[in-house]
């Protein structure tokens, strides 16, 4: 019975773990402090040095490819040229190979001749002396080992230049396909680059947006305190609401939040931030779900749009509150709002995506039509939205089709 039940628990967990996704392992630390806030942009400061290093690194390593290339070309015109040279010095090899048989066999015939008609040793005979007798015996061999040397040096010399034409073909071979590699290296490389421009532009703004809030925070420390305190809790520093409002006077949840297929890219599991609500046009008010100070601001994003994050604080506890895809935005970086303050219209559909073109600016490309993403995430804003820290937005019912006809409608509490 014991092991039944464990081979129950064992397939439970395993089908557990397949069906039911992680969250993404992010660094997130929830701020609760100015330090803390000071530490995160570091982090970021530091984590964009990182990114721009890799990308110089990719550029450097693009540019020695590059010279690779250059050179492996520079070397294979080379052993072009030199096959070329080697093919000419075996052909005038074979040329001398060709005159010195003619003459060895000249030589040859003329010595035969001698010995027929006995000239060659008249020849010999007619040496002064027996000294001289062997000396014109040795100049006959000489003559005669010269020819033979002088063929076998050619024909040694054709042996290494057809071997010079099979290594220098060899090496113009290897070089082309050389070629190649360096250029889908360069291909990869730039594929890396573009990975961290992909990147860069997120992480400037993270630091952008990170150091914007840090200095929200120490400006409030300073008003509150009458100088900069690290320690400060940043709840302190906010005013409290006692309630969560609808950021919408109508709408209906059309994808909840949580782990989902993305509508446009199609990727599966991929973890969708907040609630989309949908049902409304273009342009209808959106209103603070809760007062607080507007801690970033994104335009033409080519992911949402147009976006802000407002920090605030409820029943004691803080969170950040984003609203994306919008039309038009009617606040700015640092204004302290209300629940009634209109943070800005709808977008998300035709008309978001004309006034970016208009704009010359990137067009959303992560919305199928009119709608509000809205999401809230512990702890104060700091540049990105980690995964772990996103909340559901309290006052809904985190469920597709969920609606309501009113900003005081409330489901639940957090």
């Amino acid at each position: 019975m014991i092991k039944k039940s464990f081979s129950f628990i064992m397939i439970f967990l395993v089908l557990f773990s397949y069906f039911v996704r992680p969250m993404p392992v992010e660094a997130a630390k929830n701020p609760e402090t100015l330090q803390d806030l000071l530490d995160i942009l570091n982090e970021k400061k530091r984590e964009k040095a990182e990114n721009d290093a890799k990308k110089d690194q990719a550029k450097k390593e693009i540019e020695a490819k590059k010279a690779a290339i250059a050179q492996a070309e520079a070397d294979i015109n080379q052993a072009e040229k030199d096959i070329e040279e080697a093919n000419q010095k075996i052909e005038e090899s074979d040329n001398k190979i060709k005159e010195l048989n003619v003459a060895t066999e000249k030589a040859l015939k003329a010595m035969q001749q001698m010995k027929s008609k006995n000239a060659y040793l008249e020849y010999l005979s007619n040496s002064a002396s027996i000294t001289e007798f062997i000396m014109r015996i040795r100049a006959m061999e000489q003559i005669t080992d010269a020819y033979q040397k002088n063929i076998d040096a050619l024909d040694q010399l054709i042996k290494e230049n057809e071997q010079l034409k099979i290594d220098l073909k060899k090496k113009q071979e290897e070089l082309e396909r050389k070629i190649p590699e360096y250029q889908n290296a360069i291909e990869n490389l730039y594929g890396d680059i573009d990975n961290y421009d992909k990147f860069a532009p997120d992480l400037e703004e993270q630091v952008r947006q990170a150091e914007n809030n840090f200095n929200l925070y120490k400006e409030a420390s300073l008003k509150l305190y009458g100088k900069v305190v690290y320690t400060a809790r940043l709840i302190d520093l906010m005013e409290n609401n006692s309630m969560w409002l609808k950021p919408l006077n109508s709408g209906t949840v059309t994808s909840p939040m949580g782990y989902r297929t993305h509508p446009v890219s199609g990727v599966k599991y991929s973890f969708h931030s907040g609630i989309d609500i949908g049902r409304v046009s273009e342009g209808t008010p959106i209103y603070a779900a809760a007062g607080g100070r507007v801690s970033g601001i994104l335009r033409y994003t080519s992911c949402g749009g147009n976006m802000v994050y407002v920090d605030v604080v409820v029943n004691g506890k803080q969170y950040t509150t984003y609203y994306y895809h919008l039309l038009s935005i009617n606040v700015s970086v640092g204004q302290t709002i209300n629940q009634n303050t209109i943070i800005g219209t709808v977008g998300g559909g035709p008309r978001a995506q004309a006034a970016a073109r208009a704009a010359g600016k990137k067009t959303d490309g992560c919305s199928t039509g009119a709608h509000l993403h809205f999401g809230v995430m512990t702890g104060a804003y700091t540049g990105s939205t980690p995964a772990s820290r996103v909340v559901v937005p309290p006052g809904f019912n985190n469920a597709k089709g969920y609606n309501w006809s009113n900003r005081y409608a409330y489901y639940g509490n957090r």
